[in-house]
């Protein structure tokens, strides 16, 4: 059943709101789509009591268990599908928390880390940054400068405040066989990482 609150009004229908949807997702789509589902409810101004109040209506409901789960683990700090995914994959590795947008500045620069787990870094690669937009991605500039720069970036992002470690992810490697050796890769990294600067942020 619909609550008032969970409905709203769009040139005469009815359509229900940001939270009630991202849970509907997580009910009947499990976890993790459910998880990139209330990340968007949240960046697009979705609130933290919307998301418990829809969850609340569907408390006896088949499959709850994935959707309060998916609340639990939602953050507004994923940007795109693609961050919300491979924090999922991040989640999974018991590592530690898994922190989003995490600011890295020497006092001159500032950058934000898509993610973080201690002093290693995570960044999420998408192709359609390095296409050219009259091929239909987004580059506003030739690939080779904004390979260049991404290098020079995350040089930079090595090296600051204390060092810290960073791991890049595509998309092809947040699934199947490719994501679990992928995991096993970050793994090995974070911990390189955690011998070389220690588990924690100085």
């Amino acid at each position: 059943m619909l609550g008032e609150r969970s409905v709203i009004d769009r040139g005469g229908l009815g359509f229900t709101d940001l939270a009630r949807t991202g849970v509907d997702i997580a009910r009947e789509h499990g976890f993790e789509d459910g998880v990139v589902a209330l990340d968007a409810a949240l960046r697009m101004g979705a609130g933290e009591v919307q998301l418990q109040e829809s969850l609340e209506a569907m408390s006896s409901w088949a499959h709850v268990g994935d959707v309060r789960a998916a609340v639990e683990f939602a953050d507004a700090g994923a940007h795109n599908p693609g961050e919300s995914l491979m924090r999922v994959m991040l989640g999974e590795l018991g590592l530690g928390k898994v922190e989003t947008q995490y600011l890295v500045t020497d006092g001159y620069r500032t950058a934000y880390a898509d993610a973080r787990i201690g002093r290693h870094l995570f960044e999420f690669d998408g192709r359609v940054k390095y296409v050219e937009r009259d091929l239909g991605g987004v580059a506003d500039r030739p690939p080779g400068e904004i390979v260049w720069e991404e290098k020079r970036r995350e040089d930079w992002l090595r090296r600051t405040q204390g060092g810290h470690g960073v791991s890049r992810v595509i998309w092809s490697e947040l699934f199947g066989a490719e994501r679990r050796r992928t995991q096993r890769r970050i793994v090995q990294e974070v911990q390189e990482t955690v011998r070389r600067f220690g588990p924690a942020e100085g």
